[in-house]
């Protein structure tokens, strides 16, 4: 008899010398039972005679089984914000107690409790399941953990398992659309011009583009994310005053609030110095008189689209080596006038040239330029009735210009 309840008798008992032995059907009992508690058994035994012994007792202790929970998932996978919504949680429940409700509980980095989801359970075999963890908005990039175990409809805690995994934010992801190789030059190009666009799939907060010439920080723009479309973008770069004659590269690189950045992308440019222009502003061919015209006054005018240096000014005349004529600071592209004296004296009579040139710092030549004049002792006019010979007046006064 177990506790109060009806007594039975046991037909099948084992004998073993002063031993015995018995089975006895516990479901009806224990059917009965809905919660864990301490019982007792009494045993007795009646002989044919209906003699009864005396009672033994003992007592026992009814426990519910615990469920138990496998988490299938596998550990350490990746997950990027926004881009990945959810973990997917595999698991597997057993109890043996076989029938009732069972609660699938989880915790996140240890924090409060909370209730992912219940499951029927109608037999002692192993039930599969999948459950989708979502990430909460605030999730910060690092190793987080999901704890997760369960309890049946008698508060019957099982196991603790485990899921860790990765979480990170994304990188934001940039792409060029216009870049124009050049060349482009000094004074005549001011800004080099690029276009793109960003996006960011973790669909808000700010990312700043940043682009460099080489290794100099030209210039940065901040885009405000607001979705995980592309955003556009434009920037017009400003070339360093001293940078030099030859191909540069240019480096874009965009770079979100998390220090999160895309790869760089790297463009190359050709960046030239232009060459003065020289122009020569005399009239050519014209004559000048040795006892009337001792100097040549050479006019003209000098431009240089760098806007800056300094420009010398070299001529020869007629097969002489090139020497200097003068020198000119350069602050602009404006032209410029230079008007200097070349000296006739020590020149024999004939036909003669002089060659002109200007050679900026950066050794840039301008075009060769050419003058050509007559130079003699004097004009003889021929009177056509009479033999004289006089000094042409109107040629003469023509000629006053250029002494």
């Amino acid at each position: 008899m177990i506790d109060n309840m009806q007594s039975q008798k046991i037909d099948s008992v084992t004998i073993n010398e002063d031993r015995f032995s018995f089975d006895i059907s516990t479901s009806e009992f224990f059917d009965t039972f809905t919660s864990e508690s301490s019982h007792t058994i009494y045993i007795w035994i009646v002989d044919s005679f209906g003699k009864s012994s005396r009672k033994y007792t003992k007592t026992f202790e009814f426990l519910f089984n615990s469920p138990s929970i496998s988490v299938t998932s596998p550990n350490f996978n990746t997950f990027y914000r926004t881009t990945d919504k959810y973990i997917t949680i595999d698991f597997s429940i057993k109890d043996l107690d076989c029938t009732g409700p069972i609660s699938i509980m989880y915790k996140l980095d240890s924090k409060d409790q909370n209730l992912l989801t219940t499951k029927e359970i109608n037999s002692n075999e192993e039930y599969y399941f999948s459950e989708k963890f979502y990430f909460p908005s605030g999730l910060s990039e690092s190793h987080h953990n999901i704890q997760i175990w369960c309890y049946d409809e008698h508060n019957k805690i099982s196991n603790l398992e485990e899921l860790i995994f990765l979480y990170k934010f994304n990188s934001p992801e940039l792409a060029i659309n216009f870049f124009d190789n050049g060349p482009y030059r000094r004074g005549i190009n001011k800004t080099l011009h690029v276009e793109g666009t960003v996006i960011d799939k973790d669909g808000l907060g700010k990312v700043t583009v940043k682009c460099f010439i080489d290794d100099i920080d030209i210039k940065q723009t901040i885009i405000d994310i607001v979705n995980i479309e592309e955003h556009p973008f434009n920037i017009d770069l400003q070339f360093p005053c001293k940078l030099n004659e030859s191909f540069h590269f240019v480096s874009i690189i965009a770079t979100d609030e998390n220090n999160k950045s895309s790869s760089c992308i790297r463009k190359t440019f050709e960046y030239c110095y232009s060459s003065p222009i020289i122009d020569i502003t005399n009239k050519d061919n014209q004559t000048y008189i040795k006892k009337v015209s001792k100097h040549l006054t050479l006019n003209g005018i000098v431009q240089d689209d760098d806007e800056t240096g300094r420009l010398t000014i070299k001529y020869k005349l007629d097969q002489n080596s090139f020497i200097d004529l003068t020198n000119i600071n350069i602050y602009s592209n404006i032209t410029m006038n230079f008007s200097e004296r070349i000296n006739l004296v020590p020149l024999q009579f004939g036909n003669h040239s002089i060659e002109l040139f200007a050679i900026d710092d950066d050794q840039k030549v301008s075009d060769h330029k050419y003058l050509n004049f007559k130079y003699v002792d004097q004009i003889l006019v021929m009177d056509g009735y009479s033999r004289k010979f006089s000094i042409g007046l109107v040629l003469f006064t023509h000629l006053l210009g250029f002494w």
